[in-house]
């Protein structure tokens, strides 16, 4: 797991973390733990801080990394940690947004950011009640979008679940989220919450759905109205009672609104490969910047197979799906690009279909059922095929002819 190293009293900023909602600093759980300003100042002023200019405005972690986020913990609820355990964290191939559960196809680039453990979080902390985890995003203060935003959300998919629970039961979490500000009127760095305490999460066994949280900024923009926004992160909570494994699964960190400028498109991919058996799929297009964000989609060029985008144009923020026909195929693959124009940029997906040339023989211009003319039942006509070239020998091991029987 990448862990922050660099914040050296990283234990203490948690206490401040589980006090009350709405802006968090100064508040410890005991006086031996440093102050909140120093271990902020320690976070926000090391040189290793990223400091090389955004290379994301939203994060949808599908270019098979992590796009510069980190993970640390685990904690407890006095801030104590991190402690040794068996959670683990990394980019996780086989879960993207929105596709249902572990069945994003693996090496497409598509994924998410994931904290996972095999047989319990083996942390050794008996005095403790609860565990946290935190997803701890890039620097965004050079990010003008982010910058202009008014909130943001994330998707989490959560597979954790207690080790041979009793019928009925589940495995609970909590999770909260959080930004970090820089104050220029106060010359200090504050720390906000999104809610007032942390929320309850379902695992997919409970409810097989994506889960949605956001974060409105508009309490913060009250408070510190000269502001930068700096970092977002996402803890995640649970119960050191729990014996429990699996994963939970962090995706689409994207701005929201903005109080003001343009319009600005993302899209959560940059290409959709129906391969040979997937037949909808879809993608998200999200307004990262300020106003209504209008769009339209459009083949380049225009291919038969392609029998449905829907919705072919809209408003704000949404979901489209493409449906292929592969029987409109007239080659074994072929691709085309869908430009998605809109108020707020262009952007471009490439498509890929292929047929299926495993389960059953095509040839680009012709498909044909040969038959025998002479053909009973029980000849087993068909029973070997061989292809060279241009011919095509086909055997019928108990065909009866002037040769004998079984001839």
């Amino acid at each position: 797991m990448k862990t922050l190293f660099y914040l050296v009293t990283m234990a203490s900023i948690f206490s401040f973390l589980f006090a009350d909602p709405g802006e968090m600093y100064g508040q410890q759980k005991n006086s031996s733990q440093p102050s909140l300003h120093e271990v902020a100042e320690s976070f926000i002023s090391h040189p290793d801080r990223r400091q090389s200019p955004l290379d994301y405005d939203a994060f949808y972690f599908n270019d098979g990394t992590c796009q510069d986020w980190t993970v640390d913990g685990p904690y407890d609820e006095d801030g104590d940690g991190p402690f040794s355990s068996h959670f683990s964290a990394s980019w996780a191939d086989a879960v993207s947004y929105p596709t249902a559960g572990l069945a994003d196809p693996i090496g497409d680039s598509h994924g998410s950011y994931k904290i996972c453990n095999v047989m319990g979080h083996g942390i050794s902390n008996p005095g403790a009640t609860y565990w946290y985890m935190y997803w701890f995003s890039p620097d965004l203060s050079g990010s003008s979008t982010w910058q202009d935003a008014s909130g943001y959300e994330i998707k989490l998919l959560n597979y954790m679940e207690i080790i041979a629970p009793p019928p009925g039961t589940h495995l609970q979490l909590w999770v909260q989220l959080f930004v970090a500000v820089y104050d220029h009127d106060e010359s200090r760095n504050r720390y906000f919450a999104a809610t007032g305490s942390y929320q309850p999460i379902q695992n997919w066994l409970e409810s097989p759905a994506w889960i949605e949280k956001s974060f409105n900024f508009s309490d913060v923009f009250s408070a510190v109205p000269n502001h930068t926004i700096q970092y977002v992160y996402i803890a995640v909570r649970g119960r050191m009672a729990d014996y429990f494994e699996g994963g939970i699964y962090l995706d689409n960190v994207v701005p929201t609104g903005g109080g003001g400028g343009s319009p600005r498109i993302s899209l959560n991919v940059s290409d959709i490969d129906f391969g040979m058996f997937e037949n909808d799929l879809s993608f998200d297009i999200d307004n990262i910047g300020g106003g209504t964000l209008t769009w339209s989609v459009s083949e380049s060029p225009d291919v038969p197979w392609i029998t449905s985008i829907s919705p072919a144009s809209g408003s704000g923020d949404a979901t489209v799906h493409v449906a292929v026909d592969r029987s409109l195929l007239t080659q074994n693959k072929d691709k085309t690009s869908l430009l998605i124009n809109s108020n707020g940029g262009s952007e471009s997906i490439s498509v890929i279909v292929a047929r299926d040339t495993v389960s059953q023989w095509f040839h680009p211009t012709i498909q044909s059922k040969l038959y025998a003319a002479d053909a009973l039942d029980g000849d087993l006509f068909g029973n070997d095929v061989a292809i060279d070239g241009d011919y095509v020998v086909i055997g019928a091991p108990n065909d009866d002819n002037e040769n004998g029987t079984d001839a």
